[in-house]
């Protein structure tokens, strides 16, 4: 514990608990426009696959590669990042019209449309306007083959589906009762026209469906998840010929069921009294479809409106059975243009729409109309919506996924600001943007605290018993979305810790402030860990023996340097080191001395010290030959020696071992000895003057 303290944390990242989010709101990854110096609109975008992208239009961009006429068909390749690989152009010298991209197995891509003349890429031409193929290579622009299917009459293609090896199928319209249509000619105005080509272009079959009045196709899927027939879906005015009885109003959508033979299996209306506008249909697990339409009144299958122009979306069946309807919108109009299938199995909508209240009760950016991207369940529940643009028109055209997660809208737009930059300065251009949902990013936080500490993480308190925890950073992460943080306090407890040392005898120690000595041995203190948290140490001090002399034996001299000093000691513990005063070492016994005091310093294992001197006396008498005479006085514990003379004077107490027992310094006539601070014994006192007389004395306290 470091005093109780509070830790903060703040957490910012990346930086990967269980958070549920109601509305897991889209990222922008990125937004580029494509285009020349006029008019470029993209109306199709294929995955071709998860890193490459193709988007079909038309342009007037007379600058662009493949330049014809006024309009051609346009087609662009760019990466999954937007990075452009082929922008160019193809068709003939009048208007040519992309309303499809498809992949084929050999690798091309099949744009589909119409032309309106002969020329340039355009090889045949019936008349007015005729369905026309164009097959390229991606890598390179080239242009592999292209194939015109019509009549003398208008003639337009608005689908391309892939079923099968063989069958490249086409959906559209036509009011030709010739050419490629003179065995299946028209029953009115407009009638649906579908038909399929090889991978060649080469033409195989050819039908239509219709009534009096104006019908046109504009989307297939598979009827089935195997097998070979087809729903196809479109718009139809009529009530007669194969639409007899089932027109619900000015204009419905149907759902019509064909075999890959384009042989009818079944064919139904959806709609009210309106006019009804098909926008895009998706096929379900379960082998049930969701049909988004655009519709202007209420009645019949339309329940009620929201406001001038709404969304329906419709529930049906492989044959085209309603099984539930819901009008989604806000007060002002909002026209449906693409669906696209998400990985969690909800559906993403794109919508033209400038409303900002019921269902979209969010605030467009302004304009003619912006770009609205909404994500509804399977039940056509709304999960979330957002508006994309700028304060120009700006308008969605197609829809696709990947299978990483991504959604690319492309658009048609004349902004400059928001979502667009100044680089549009030739309106409208091609605008594409790669989003993906707000998915949480999930991390994970650890770390350490000291037990007792309180960490604060994010405003969160956490502490011994409440270690674990999880926190949302709100946009927090690379993409502006949310990072959901698991966290783990870990808490250290406090570290203890017993430590064992030695005390040389009668010494001390300070260890972190503490004096260990005989009377205090044993004591804990407050150390900081590594890890920066409390540990408690206790040390434990043991007092060793002293160094005591157990025997001594002291040699006197004869005046020729023949005495000797030895020792046997007792207490500490071997091996001992000596180191004597003159010099010697590694010996107990010192010889070839002269009278005098030497002194013997003693370290046992432990490098404890002890000190010891002694007095080797002689067998000559060196007192002062002048003769001088000492005498005492005792007086209580008090014991006086007087001398004659005066000067500096030297004296020392010896035990009868020879052990130095204390020493003294005086000067003038006197030595005096406390008799207190002596044990009981005999013991001699010698002493010297400075001018070199000495004397000693023996005595008891």
């Amino acid at each position: 514990m470091k005093n109780g303290v509070c830790i903060l944390v703040i957490l910012s990242m990346i930086l990967p608990a269980i958070v549920v989010q109601v509305e897991a709101q889209p990222v922008k990854h990125w937004s580029k426009l494509f285009g020349g110096k006029s008019t470029d609109v993209a109306f199709s975008t294929l995955n071709y696959n998860d890193t490459t992208l193709a988007f079909a239009g038309r342009s007037s961009s007379a600058e662009l590669p493949g330049s014809r006429g006024a309009d051609d068909f346009l087609l662009g390749v760019c990466n999954s990042d937007g990075n452009l690989s082929l922008l160019k152009k193809f068709g003939g010298p009048s208007v040519d019209e992309a309303h499809s991209v498809e992949k084929i197995p050999n690798g091309l891509v099949v744009m589909g449309g119409y032309t309106s003349a002969k020329g340039g890429d355009v090889s045949t031409f019936y008349g007015l306007t005729d369905t026309w193929l164009a097959a390229v290579n991606p890598a390179n622009g080239s242009l592999v083959w292209e194939k015109t299917i019509g009549g003398t009459n208008n003639d337009q293609l608005n689908e391309l589906f892939y079923l099968e090896t063989g069958r490249l199928f086409f959906a559209g319209h036509t009011k030709s009762v010739d050419r490629d249509v003179a065995m299946v000619p028209t029953r009115g105005l407009n009638d649906v026209m579908i038909g399929y080509v090889n991978e060649s272009g080469e033409l195989n079959k050819i039908a239509t469906f219709g009534g009096a009045k104006d019908e046109t196709a504009k989307k297939m899927l598979a009827a089935e998840a195997f097998g070979g027939q087809m729903l196809v879906f479109g718009e139809s005015s009529s009530n007669d010929l194969n639409f007899a009885g089932l027109n619900r109003g000015r204009r419905d959508v149907f759902v019509l069921k064909i075999n890959r033979n384009l042989n009818q299996v079944s064919l139904k209306t959806l709609g009210g009294p309106g006019d009804e506008t098909f926008v895009d249909a998706l096929r379900l697990p379960g082998n049930n479809y969701l049909v988004f339409c655009g519709v202007n009144m209420a009645g019949g299958q339309i329940d009620s409106l929201k406001g001038g122009r709404d969304i329906w979306v419709a529930k049906i069946n492989s044959l085209g059975d309603l099984l539930w309807g819901k009008v989604i919108g806000g007060s002002k109009d909002d026209v449906p243009i693409a669906a696209a299938l998400l990985q969690d199995g909800n559906i993403l909508l794109a919508v033209n729409s400038i409303s900002n209240d019921k269902d979209i009760n969010i605030q467009p950016y302004g304009g003619g109309s912006d770009a609205l991207l909404m994500k509804l369940d399977t039940n056509a529940n709304v999960l979330w919506k957002k508006y994309y643009g700028g304060t120009e028109g700006d308008s969605p055209s197609a829809l696709v996924t990947d299978t990483l997660g991504n959604f690319y809208m492309t658009a048609s737009t004349f902004s400059t600001d928001f979502d667009l930059d100044s680089s549009n300065k030739n309106p409208p251009d091609v605008w594409m943007m790669r989003l993906s949902e707000c998915r949480p990013y999930y991390g994970d936080y650890a770390t350490e605290v000291c037990y007792g500490d309180t960490a604060i993480v994010n405003g969160k308190m956490y502490y011994a018993g409440n270690e674990n925890g999880v926190d949302t950073l709100l946009a927090q992460n690379y993409l502006g979305c949310d990072s959901i943080v698991r966290i783990s306090i870990q808490f250290i407890e406090t570290a203890r810790s017993m430590s064992f040392d030695t005390l040389c005898s009668d010494s001390s120690k300070l260890v972190n402030g503490i004096l260990f000595d005989k009377d205090h041995l044993l004591d804990s203190f407050t150390l900081v860990s590594s890890r920066g948290c409390d540990s408690i140490a206790t040390l434990q001090m043991t007092m060793l023996q002293p160094i005591e002399l157990l025997d001594t034996l002291i040699i006197r001299d004869d005046g020729t340097g023949k005495g000797c000093i030895g020792v046997q000691l007792q207490g500490g513990c071997e091996p001992f080191q000596y180191k004597w005063s003159t010099g010697a070492e590694g010996t107990s016994t010192l010889c070839k001395l002269f009278s005098g005091f030497y002194s013997l310093t003693v370290t046992d294992c432990h490098a404890c010290p002890a000190e010891f001197s002694f007095f080797v006396a002689s067998t000559v008498d060196t007192r002062d030959p002048i003769g001088k005479t000492f005498r005492t006085i005792r007086s209580g514990e008090i014991l006086e020696l007087l001398f004659e003379g005066d000067g500096f004077c030297q004296g020392e107490v010896s035990d009868m071992t020879g052990r130095l027992i204390a020493s003294y310094e005086g000067r003038g006539e006197r030595i005096i000895v406390d008799l207190r601070s002596l044990p009981p014994g005999l013991f001699l006192l010698r002493f010297r003057q400075e001018r070199g007389a000495s004397g000693q004395l023996l005595f008891m306290p």
